[in-house]
Parts: structure tokens; sequence; C-alpha cells
């Protein structure tokens, strides 16, 4: 992803836009933190430059076949030098992202796209805090791996780079900890911003999606919010830096806040429970896009405060995947069981409405070795395969290219293992062995192997991309290879065949309006804002009709070519290329499906092998 999409000089992802670009981002950092927990060294002894003993060994991948296996066995068999230079050479890219995102436009977006910056840095400092802690401190036990899993040492207590800290911190801390303060700070300045949005005035609370927009209280503002204030509770180090908001007027000013600070605590819960009580998910337990605020709630408050009355019923999967993360973090910072069996709840109607069914996947063979008696098909997929509406199609916007990846990136972050310790008693919680072990069974138990099944199918789409968008020559291949945005088309053929010919179809609920991939639609009401003044109680038409979406049928004529998602990577043009790759159509593959697959790949990672580096439970 970054040999092939990053631009050090930059330090941007110059084809993406600025919230797919802080989610890469995120990517990044959260794949170095599972690269960091995969070996067992300290940059302090003899052990670094010497390949990893015979128990140190990174296993084998379940998801690759034998040439994939292969493949790898270099990268896994690399010595704990090339390792930790492999860390510090895209840390060191993650730092040019710094200096090279959009900061100063993304204040003034959506508070959606404003969330996404604080769960990007959050990522960053937790993966300071992590691998300095793991590798760079000097050796007290022989087991840091299971000093990290059971939390024996408070993720704080190691030192970091700063302007008074003494020689003796410089010489054992990691370079990369400099960065930690600037990094928290970054996510402190978003996260006072995103707090802006909250309003009681409409439906009793929850953040609009987009202040530019008439009034819209949606699913993925919220459960960013929830998850960025909780992981400003459980990470943030704290900070003293008042700019840039600091002024004559103290109302307007940064708050200074310490660590553990309990208003961000305060938040999460708070908007939780609001999450709970209006009411966004459907009768398949999934979570639906958003509520719009009909004209005559909004002009008659003699009526009582406006209260969201018309929703939109459009699923995505990003909404049923970054709350994952936030239920994993109130967990831990109340102790309260519940929300960890709110998660795996979601997680089950999730892997269910994918088609989803053990026994009619192959437990060893690839997907196209696999036999299903009956057509199986969801809300959310086909066959067990996570996909967008609009993958069968091939018309997904570049928000929506970055779907998958998200639910697969908080999904992992949902399924870590719980702590056996509490890493600040007094502040956070521990699990006991009884509920460790039952969060372990599931995650390892069910959803690794659905996780599995679909890192097969996605590794099956792995393509080549011609060079047109960054000034290179309009033809030319690269030689990495690129995930396709559809996980499922690499199965068309031996899964989708049936009699009625409609293998791809997906058919949406009534009262669904997709405008993540229809942006033209923000234009008419109840979007916009004055339209929306203007316009009677009733949903528009799009909202009333059902929508189905084929590979049998044209791409819509709605689409604006000049939107928001429209790629500026390279075209395909040849047509009978397309007919065989459906994931060569629309804007092909691009960084935003790459960065899904990656994310893929650390799920299947963390949720199978990655949970033999656990403590075990005797």
């Amino acid at each position: 992803m970054q040999s092939r999409f990053f631009s050090l000089s930059l330090g941007d992802w110059p084809d993406a836009i600025d919230w797919t670009g802080a989610v890469m981002g995120t990517y990044v950092t959260a794949s170095l933190r599972t690269l960091s927990r995969t070996a067992n060294y300290s940059v302090h002894d003899h052990t670094l430059a010497q390949p990893h003993s015979a128990a140190q060994q990174v296993l084998p991948l379940p998801w690759a076949d034998q040439e994939d296996d292969a493949r790898s066995s270099e990268l896994r068999s690399m010595p704990p030098q090339l390792l930790e230079d492999t860390i510090n050479r895209h840390f060191s890219q993650i730092t040019s992202y710094y200096f090279g995102q959009n900061a100063v436009s993304l204040r003034g977006q959506a508070f959606d796209d404003i969330l996404w910056v604080v769960l990007g840095w959050l990522e960053s400092v937790k993966l300071m805090d992590e691998h300095n802690r793991l590798h760079h401190q000097p050796r007290k036990s022989q087991n840091p791996v299971s000093q990290q899993r059971g939390c024996e040492r408070p993720i704080r207590d190691t030192p970091t780079l700063g302007a008074t800290d003494s020689y003796d911190d410089v010489q054992t801390a990691w370079f990369a900890t400099q960065y930690s303060t600037p990094h928290a700070h970054r996510s402190h300045v978003f996260h006072a911003l995103a707090s802006r949005g909250w309003n009681e005035t409409i439906c009793g609370g929850g953040l609009t999606w987009n202040p530019r927009l008439a009034p819209y209280k949606n699913s993925i503002t919220n459960q960013l919010f929830i998850a960025a204030s909780v992981g400003m509770y459980l990470y943030h180090p704290g900070d003293s830096d008042r700019s840039p908001f600091s002024t004559p007027h103290k109302d307007t000013d940064l708050r200074r806040i310490p660590s553990y600070h309990r208003l961000f605590l305060d938040q999460a819960i708070k908007a939780y429970d609001w999450l709970l009580k209006v009411n966004l998910t459907n009768s398949r337990g999934l979570y639906v896009d958003g509520y719009h605020i009909s004209h005559r709630a909004r002009q008659h408050p003699e009526l009582g405060p406006a209260q969201c009355d018309l929703r939109n019923e459009m699923v995505y999967t990003y909404n049923q995947g970054v709350i994952l993360s936030a239920l994993r973090g109130l967990w831990e910072a109340t102790g309260n069981i519940t929300y960890l069996e709110h998660g795996h709840s979601l997680m089950r109607s999730v892997m269910r409405e994918t088609g989803w069914h053990p026994r009619t996947q192959s437990d060893h063979g690839t997907p196209q070795d696999a036999e299903s008696p009956r057509r199986r098909r969801g809300m959310l997929g086909t066959h067990g395969i996570l996909t967008e509406s609009c993958d069968p199609r091939g018309t997904c916007s570049q928000d929506a290219q970055t779907f998958k990846g998200i639910f697969m990136h908080h999904l992992t972050l949902f399924c870590e293992p719980l702590p056996l310790r509490s890493r600040a008693p007094g502040k956070t919680h521990a699990a006991t062995r009884e509920e460790a072990a039952m969060h372990r069974g599931s995650c390892r138990g069910e959803y690794a192997e659905w996780v599995v099944w679909n890192a097969r199918a996605a590794l099956r789409t792995l393509g080549r991309v011609g060079r047109g968008g960054k000034g290179g020559e309009k033809g030319k291949e690269e030689k990495a290879e690129v995930f396709g945005a559809w996980w499922g088309a690499g199965l068309r053929s031996s899964l989708d065949q049936d009699q009625d010919g409609n293998a791809d179809e997906m058919r949406l609920p009534r009262d669904a309006v997709d405008v993540r991939n229809d942006p033209s639609l923000l234009r008419s009401p109840p979007w916009s804002l004055d339209e929306a003044n203007r316009s009677n109680d009733a949903p528009s038409a799009a909202a009333r009709a059902p929508t189905v979406i084929s590979t049998d049928n044209p791409p819509s004529e709605r689409c604006d070519p000049n939107a928001r998602g429209r790629s500026r990577t390279a075209e395909i043009d040849d047509v009978e290329g397309e007919r065989r790759d459906p994931n060569a159509r629309g804007r092909g593959r691009t960084v935003e499906t790459q960065g899904g697959g990656l994310m893929l790949l650390r799920a299947a990672w963390e949720l199978s092998v990655g949970y033999r580096y656990d403590v075990d439970f005797p």
C-alpha cells in the first residue's frame, strides 16, 4: 500500500481525500502494532540481530495456499533487526503524514470527517506506548508479550522523549515517542471541535452529521464520537497545550486535560445511551444510516422538541464496525459486561446478514472449492462474504470503497484479548478469567473462521493497476498487486450461479437512500438545508422506492461525474478486461481498496494466529 500509493515528499496518499487519508494512516499504524506483537526481542540485548528462535517463529498463515505461504516465508522469518527497521521506516512515513495531513481544511469539514482524525492519532499514541514498552525497555522478564496481553504494567509508565528528558530516558525510549505529544494534541484539538456538534434540542441529543446540510443524526458520526471519546479516556496521555484556540475569551480556549479525564468517559456513556434510545437498529439487528427531522418538527417548537422521525434505512458495513471498538472501550472503562454482550450480538447479526453458515463453507480449501447447496443472501452480502451494496455493480464511491476496511479494523480492536489486570487501577477494569475466555472463544472460535473465509476470497481479487493518476505513463503496470473492492468477485463462477440469473442482486429495504454512492441527492430535500426548509413532511421519492442493485442494471444516471467519490487513479480502457475482472469497473483498484484488504488480512491474523501469543488460561 505504501510503495504504490504513498508519497513521502507530500506526506500523504495523493489519491485519497482528506478523511480517507486519515483512515489510511490509521490502517498503517494499526498494522505496525500487529507487527510489533509478533516477535519477542529487546533492542537492548543480543537477540536483535539474530533470527527468530523456533518458539518465536511467526506461525503459518491460515488463509494462504501453499504458493502464498512460500512467498511470505522470507517475511515471516525475518530477524528482529529487520522487523524493527520495517516498523521504524513505516512509522517515519506516518510522521511525514502528520505534517502532510490537511488539518486546517479538516477542521471545517463534517463531524464524522473530524472524528476520523481523532481515532487516527490515538492509534499512533497506542503504537508508541506499546512498541516502546515491548521492545525498548531493559529486560525484566523474558515474556514481554505476556506483559502486554495481561497488562502487568500500566501502559504509560515507560519513558518517552521530550524537551526535559534525562540522558537515561533518551537512551532507553523508542525514538518515535518524541511525537507522542503532538499526535496526542491533534487528537485533543479535533475531539474538541467534534464535541461542538452535540445538540440536545433535536432528538434529545446526538451529533449532527454535517452543519452545512439539513439536520441529520446518523449512526456513523455518533458511533465515531463514542469511540473517540472513550479512546481519549483510555489512551490519551494528557495535554497542556491550549493552541490553536487560545484566545482572551476563556469559553473558547482549548482546555488542559489530564490522562484518564473523566469528561471523555461521561461523553461516551451519554452518547451510547442516546444511540440506544433513538433506535437506529433495524429488525435484522443492524445499524441503519440515520434520521432526518421533518420540516414540521423543526418549524413548530410549540409541539415539543424536534424528534428524529424520518429514518433512512440504508445499511453500510462501517456502521456495524466502529461501534464494536467503542463497546470494547466502554467495557474496559466501566467494567460493565453488557457493552461486550451488545458487541457480540451485533457481530453475530453481521455474519448472519452476509449469508454465513459455517457448515456450508470449506474448512480447509479455498472459497472456489466450497459447495453451497442453496443460495445464501443477506443485507450485507452473499455466501458469507462481507459486501457493500454497490460492490456487485462496481459503482462504489471513494467513500464506500473504504467502508469494509473500517469494519475489519474495528472488529480487530473489539477482539483484542481482555486484560486480566487493570492497566490503571481505579481508572480501568480487568476481566475475570471466565469473561476473558468467553470473549476469546467468540472471537477465535466463531468470528475468526468467517474473517479467514473473507480473506481467502479477497486474495483472489488481487490484480495490477495501470498508472494514470499520478504522472505515470498510462498503460504501464505496477508490479505490486492491489486488492479489489468486491471481495466476492472471485466466487461468482463457483458459488453464484442460479437459475434466475440474478446472482449478484442485492435488494435494499424500503426507505433506504444510498447517499454515499449518489452525492447528487444532497442537493435536494430532505438533505439540502435550503430545500429542506421549504419541503413538506414526506420523504423524497427516492426514499419511498425500494432500491435494487444488480450487475444486470446500468449505473444510475443520477450519479454526479464531478462528485467527491470520483477516482483520480488509473482509468481502465479495456472493456473486455472489465468483463473478465469485475473489480476493474468504476473506480477500479485504489488506495482505499488496498487498505481494506490490508485490514482484512490483519483481522485474519489477529483473530486466528495472533491469539496464540496471548497468555494461557489455566
